[in-house]
């Protein structure tokens, strides 16, 4: 009786809904039963509700046995007056709280980021002594001294860089500050400014479209529930539950319309504080907050480096250190060890000179005084002889 294409395409969604028949399934729909059809199956349920058409080409049908399943389905769910906008209705509650939960955050998020941006004398601090070391380095061209600078320049910072090619502009304000009694306190920038991050995520297109949803969603129960007034169905639960819904999203929704109203006053701040467009801010919030992220990264890259060449150079300076001694000790032991202690050293050192130079024959060949020798005489080199007397003196 409907179109085959439509009907193969409710066979199968059917077939997706295990565990419950036609009349659970209408039963189900009149009580808002929740634990029946939930957020995960409602949609399914919306795609094959009858349309107006179609239940009235059904409800026309007399005969028994004879319809395919779609139809048996659609003539169960007969009775039900604006049964698409009731189930649609029904969905916009199950999932309201998601798109509140997705809405507000990133909301919150951008607002104390701009509150931030706007309040903190870290910020703002920092900024002035950025474009005071500027101008005091542009200072030989007086054309170049400038009143302010955009924020996107901040991400500058870490491309200028010292002469020795490693240093950048950033990581010397940030060493100047952490020893500067005046602007210490600096170093602890990121910390004023911890909803940045999370605000350069917020995308302000989608949440004006799911905001519109919530809003188009809202007059769709407040339409249904007054024809759900004129047409009584017996265990119908619609009208009170959807009524006390109703109150609920009406004060979520104003919550969210407030802090997007705010959020656009405080846009405006920004783009007069910061000299930016206003229309790009209100545009695309997210690529604003960016940039400002971007230099909180880099400044908080630019402390560790500092952080982690100071470590190194006390490394390198203790490892000198402990050299040096080292080398100190060595030194002081070979004195020591060259140096007689006592007369009993000094002696053994002298038979231990001796006792070598005999054995390499030395001392044997110093001329000694010719003599006759009998058992004990030894041959020098120039022919004389030496007797056992001569080696004892040696010794």
């Amino acid at each position: 009786m409907i179109d085959s294409k439509r009907a193969y395409g409710i066979s199968l969604q059917l077939g997706s809904i295990r565990g419950m028949d036609y009349e659970t399934i209408r039963k189900a729909i009149i009580e808002m039963d929740e634990t029946k059809i939930t957020e995960e199956n409602i949609g399914t349920i919306k795609q094959i509700v009858p349309t107006n058409e179609e239940s009235v080409l059904v409800a026309g049908y007399t005969g028994e046995d004879e319809l395919a399943e779609p139809e048996k389905f659609m003539k169960v769910m007969l009775g039900m007056s604006n049964y698409p906008e009731r189930v649609s209705s029904w969905e916009m509650k199950m999932k309201f709280m998601t798109y509140v939960a997705g809405v507000r955050p990133p909301l919150e998020n951008a607002i104390l980021g701009c509150k931030e941006l706007r309040d903190s004398k870290k910020f703002l601090e920092f900024l002035g002594l950025v474009l005071t070391i500027g101008n005091y380095l542009n200072a030989k061209n007086p054309k170049k001294i400038i009143y302010g600078f955009k924020l996107k320049s901040l991400a500058k910072l870490n491309e200028t860089k010292a002469s020795d090619g490693k240093t950048t502009l950033l990581q010397y304000i940030c060493e100047f500050i952490a020893n500067s009694k005046d602007f210490k306190e600096l170093v602890g920038l990121p910390e004023d400014l911890i909803h940045i991050p999370p605000a350069s995520k917020i995308a302000i297109g989608a949440i004006e479209d799911d905001i519109k949803v919530m809003k188009d969603g809202i007059k769709q129960v407040e339409n249904y529930l007054k024809i759900s007034a004129g047409t009584k169905i017996e265990g119908d639960n619609y009208p009170g539950k959807m009524t006390e819904f109703l109150e609920k999203a009406k004060v979520a929704l104003e919550t969210i319309e407030t802090k997007l109203a705010e959020l656009y006053t405080l846009l405006k701040e920004m783009a007069v504080l910061y000299v930016v467009d206003e229309k790009e801010v209100m545009k695309e919030p997210d690529k604003f907050f960016q940039d400002v992220e971007q230099f909180l990264d880099l400044f908080k890259g630019a402390l560790k480096k500092n952080e982690d060449a100071k470590k190194a150079e006390e490394k390198k300076k203790k490892q000198d250190e402990d050299k040096k001694k080292k080398e100190e000790a060595a030194a002081k032991k070979s004195l020591e060890r060259g140096k007689p202690k006592d007369k009993e050293e000094e002696g053994r050192g002298l038979v231990n000179d001796r006792g070598n130079a005999l054995k390499d024959g030395t001392l044997l060949k110093k001329k000694q005084p010719k003599k006759k020798g009998g058992n004990d005489d030894f041959d020098d080199d120039s022919g004389g002889k030496l007797d056992s007397n001569a080696i004892n003196k040696i010794f």
